[in-house]
């Protein structure tokens, strides 16, 4: 049977693949609906003194990691299950300095290539265990969040009036002029921009500029009378 078939660079599934997609889906959904009715009465059992939390779980799961260890491998095959037995026994027999003597009499030296060889394989044995516990933990834990979610109230929030207070004004907008505009706006006399100065600096300048003033008419007006007593002396002579 084909799993999938290939048409130009896309892959797709044969409907037999598909078939068995969904009959996986579907048997995971159904055992997670048995679990949860299990996880539901574990869940109870360890209420009885208050209100359970993920941690507790956890810290649970992890006392009695043996036992769960050991139940995990009692839902494996006969024949895995003992395999998985007899490389543990070899393991410690040779962590511990013995040597071992399997069923068919075949002895097991503890050399430091056999120690390495069947440690590796203790390892990933248990590695597979683990992953197991650690899926069911995981399971567990999502339960416990989830009813927690459930049994929360959900209360509408209202609006915070102090928050609403907190948001700033929008800024104003800065009004464009026209050059007509912009000339009219421009006092006469004044540069465009600035203002009117009436201090004290204004008043010398404009008090000095008086002074000169006055002082140019009084030069006319001595003039005058000069040329006015040369004219009246020159008559009285002749």
């Amino acid at each position: 049977m084909e799993v999938s078939t290939k048409s130009g660079s896309n892959i797709e599934w044969t409907e037999e693949a598909k078939l068995v997609i969904k009959k996986i889906v579907e048997l995971d959904g159904l055992q997670r609906l048995q679990k949860a009715e299990l996880f539901e009465e574990l869940y109870d059992l360890w209420t009885t003194d208050g209100l359970i939390s993920e941690k507790i779980a956890a810290t649970q799961f992890e006392v009695h990691s043996r036992f769960i260890y050991e139940a995990i491998v009692d839902t494996f095959a006969a024949e895995r299950k003992q395999y998985m037995i007899t490389i543990e026994s070899i393991h410690n027999t040779l962590k511990g300095g013995s040597t071992y003597m399997t069923a068919d009499d075949k002895v097991i030296c503890c050399t430091k290539e056999e120690k390495k060889k069947y440690s590796a394989l203790y390892y990933k044995n248990n590695q597979n265990i683990k992953y197991h516990f650690n899926k069911l933990l995981g399971e567990f834990l999502q339960f416990i969040k989830d009813k927690h979610i459930k049994i929360l109230p959900i209360e509408p929030m209202a609006p915070s009036i102090e928050a609403e207070s907190l948001v700033p004004d929008p800024p104003a907008t800065r009004e464009s002029l026209d050059r007509n505009a912009k000339a009219d706006a421009i006092v006469p006399g004044h540069f465009a921009g600035m203002t009117t100065d009436t201090t004290g600096s204004s008043k010398k300048k404009g008090g000095k500029m008086g002074n000169n003033t006055n002082l140019n008419d009084s030069k006319k007006v001595n003039k005058d009378l000069y040329f006015t007593s040369i004219y009246y002396f020159i008559i009285k002579l002749s």
